[in-house]
């Protein structure tokens, strides 16, 4: 019996989150795959966009063409062998996808995009797959592209086995998330040092009023009126 050839388990990912360096062999026109992934857009970036290794084709059956094999009973051992580990590949393949997409939430750009190798039996299997997702800053909101920056690497680390490609996504939105972080620690600093000036202001004009002092609405003293006496 001859060994089930091995799929590649590795998942890939982006970078404009969320990625597999091998590619699939080169197939006939009546095996040509779905397209990946659509153009990137600015601020978008693609999960495990390319495809897992693919299942190395076997001979057709002696006399009788692939793509009129309609039966599993009709193939040979070996191509039985091969059906099963196409099956097994489109289920991965798709419980990966499906794992980015439930993280991603709003952030995903539409669903999944898969890649296909026609088996044996005549079915097409997905041995790819890849989800956009915008993974941009909110602007002028760093609390907002905090929660954001969180989403996108939950999403990119959401499968089982995250590829390389998806942990670089990770690691973008980590980043993200601390620039975010910076920007904030600025704001609160800046309004922190307004709000206490306001307060000193407020302290000082009690102060004089306390004291007997009379002060103007701008919080300086005003001058006390002198009796003339003629």
């Amino acid at each position: 019996m001859s060994a089930i050839p091995s799929i590649s388990t590795a998942f890939i990912t982006r970078p404009q989150a969320l990625i597999s360096t091998r590619q699939p062999p080169a197939i006939s026109k009546s095996e040509e795959t779905k397209p990946v992934a659509p153009v990137r857009e600015p601020d978008r970036v693609e999960l495990s966009p390319t495809s897992r290794g693919a299942v190395e084709p076997v001979e057709p059956v002696e006399g009788v063409q692939r793509a009129e094999v309609a039966a599993e009973g009709e193939l040979s051992e070996q191509e039985r062998a091969q059906v099963q580990a196409l099956k097994a590949s489109d289920v991965e393949v798709r419980v990966h996808e499906q794992a980015h997409v439930a993280a991603a939430g709003a952030h995903a750009q539409g669903g999944p995009t898969y890649s296909y190798q026609k088996g044996p039996d005549g079915n097409r299997y997905a041995v790819g797959g890849s989800v956009q997702i915008d993974s941009g800053p909110v602007a002028g909101d760093p609390q907002a592209t905090i929660a954001k920056a969180q989403q996108v690497r939950r999403a990119a680390l959401a499968p089982a086995k995250p590829s390389g490609a998806d942990q670089q996504v990770a690691a973008n939105a980590s980043r993200m998330e601390a620039e975010a972080r910076r920007e904030l620690a600025e704001e609160q600093a800046t309004e922190g040092a307004s709000t206490q000036g306001t307060e000193n202001a407020s302290e000082a004009n009690e102060r004089r009023s306390i004291e007997g002092q009379p002060v103007n609405d701008e919080g300086e003293p005003r001058g006390n009126a002198l009796d003339i006496v003629g």
